[in-house]
């Protein structure tokens, strides 16, 4: 259940027309204490009250003068031109008798409402005292009413329950009985608070007035009633108006033996945390009339600010976007620029290579009874698994030239290294001197057969040889005829099969290697005999 907002009869909000024809008074009669001690009159067929507010419900208070003798005012009401209801009839006999319920609304959708009342002639005057209006809404601000009933207001001791038509919604609650009986405890947020209720005849107590002391915040007032007095409705028990805007709580008990009755209190709800809608933002009551409450202020407030966040939200997520598509183009003209500088790096293809040396290579060979000199340049790739080159491989420690040059090294300490192609088509030669194949490492020097390797794939023929059986017989041999030899003879080895050396064109690749050694061996000289 939301908040009930009172509005009086003074409020800016409601539209009386025509204007001349509505009269503005203070009091019906002597006690009558209508709500703000004001109230308008209307005594002319066709006077008209309107008023526009936001809720589910809506109630007119009035005084009935005399209805007895006077009978009730004419008055028709209706919500947003809607069906006409009648005023209520009420049985109150022949007094003065102020917060009279003329109409309640029935349950409406929750909206934005407009009440109108036309008086219809004949009857009594029409005395209009104020509305009450069910916001259902929690953080409704202006004057809010509380009945003594509402579940807000604590009480201590033994309250009973009571009231009449001229009482807000027909109750109130009496205090017990001698002083300090009992307390009631009521707590808000606002900046003001007024309690009203009915004073008990004192007529019974030897016209002693009632006394109640009231609490708030822990200050202390007292409230002194009219001696030798009847009962009194409606009256303002007590009042503060100067509160700042905040929690208060305010507390009363009855002081002597005199009876007083709790009807209800109204306390002006500024907007505390969660508050924000009715009222006219003028102090005269709220609900939401013709668009002047606060809760329209602090709505556009709202709606426009997040506009407005919304709308620099998108605008620096659009900033940042246009920084980093910038940033991503320099980095990427940076990176071109640098590989247009440097179109001829070579990237590494294995982490296991080894770069090796070109050199010259200078061979004598003996073929036929003469002698030619070649000279080449070779460049070879050197891996670790394939190479030749004596660097303490596996296969270049296999080979007959590593073995030739081991045992040259241990006999006579000149050998300098030979050149071995190596591949998986190629096969070694034999020894160029095969007559000294099984001879101790500490005989003569037997470099292993030379071949010129050549970068140009026509390169001319290399010099081809057939070996005879032993170098002496090659010496008598100059058609390169192959002799026979006798295979008992001690001074010479089985015949070999002959071969033409192979010319080995070297891989395409950024490595080389090349065996540069001179060797300079002179043949063994032979006898005829």
């Amino acid at each position: 259940m939301g908040k009930v907002l009172i509005i009086d009869d003074s409020n800016t909000n409601i539209k009386y027309t025509p204007e001349n024809s509505w009269s503005s008074e203070t009091l019906v009669g002597p006690f009558s204490n209508e709500y703000g001690t004001s109230i308008h009159k209307s005594t002319t067929r066709g006077d008209t009250m309107e008023y526009t507010f936001e809720g589910v419900g809506i109630s007119v208070y009035g005084t009935l003068n005399k209805a007895t003798s006077q009978g009730q005012p004419n008055i028709v009401f209706s919500i947003d031109n809607g069906s006409p209801a009648s005023i209520s009839a009420h049985n109150v006999g022949d007094e003065i008798t102020s917060h009279i319920l003329f109409y309640q609304s029935p349950v409406l959708v929750n909206g934005t409402h407009t009440l109108k009342a036309i008086s219809t002639g004949g009857g009594s005057a029409f005395y209009f005292d104020f509305l009450t209006v069910d916001t259902a809404r929690e953080d409704a601000v202006g004057d809010v009413i509380v009945d003594d009933r509402d579940l807000g207001v604590l009480y201590s001791g033994t309250w009973d329950q009571s009231g009449t038509e001229s009482e807000y919604l027909y109750t109130t609650s009496k205090t017990p009985k001698g002083p300090n009986g009992g307390t009631a405890t009521f707590t808000f947020e606002g900046t003001a608070i007024a309690v009203y209720g009915t004073t008990d005849s004192n007529g019974r107590n030897g016209g002693n007035a009632t006394h109640v002391a009231f609490t708030l915040d822990g200050i202390t007032t007292q409230y002194n009633g009219i001696p030798n007095s009847g009962a009194i409705k409606n009256v303002q028990l007590f009042s503060n108006q100067s509160l700042s805007n905040g929690k208060h709580t305010l507390s009363f008990t009855l002081l002597d033996a005199n009876i007083c009755y709790f009807d209800y209190l109204v306390y002006t709800s500024k907007g505390g945390s969660g508050s924000g809608s009715g009222g006219d933002g003028n102090g005269n009551g709220g609900g939401g009339g013709a668009g002047n409450g606060s809760s329209s202020k602090t709505n556009v407030g709202a709606i426009v600010g997040g506009v407005v966040g919304g709308i620099l939200v998108l605008v620096l997520f659009v900033l940042g976007l246009i920084f980093c598509l910038r940033k991503r183009k320099e980095r990427k003209s940076k990176a071109e620029e640098q590989r247009a500088a440097e179109p001829y790096a070579l990237p590494t293809t294995n982490t296991n290579t080894t770069a090796k040396t070109a050199k010259t290579e200078s061979r004598t060979y003996i073929a036929g009874g003469t002698t030619a000199e070649q000279e080449s340049t070779v460049s070879r790739p050197f891996t670790g698994a394939t190479s030749s080159f004596f660097d303490g491989g596996s296969q270049g420690r296999d080979s007959i030239a590593y073995t030739a040059m081991q045992q040259s090294q241990s006999g006579h300490g000149h050998g300098v290294g030979t050149h071995v192609p190596t591949g998986p088509d190629y096969r070694h030669p034999d020894m160029l001197y095969p007559q000294y194949e099984g001879m101790p490492s500490s005989g003569l020097y037997r470099p292993p057969p030379s071949t010129v390797l050549s970068d140009e794939p026509d390169s001319p023929a290399q010099p081809q040889y057939i070996r005879s059986t032993n170098e002496k017989s090659r010496f008598h041999n100059n058609n390169n005829t192959p002799t026979n030899v006798n295979q008992s003879s001690p001074h010479s080895l089985p015949s070999q099969p002959s071969f033409t050396p192979h010319t080995i064109s070297p891989p395409t690749s950024s490595f080389a290697e090349t065996d540069s050694g001179l060797r300079l061996i002179p043949p063994p000289h032979y006898t005829a005999d």
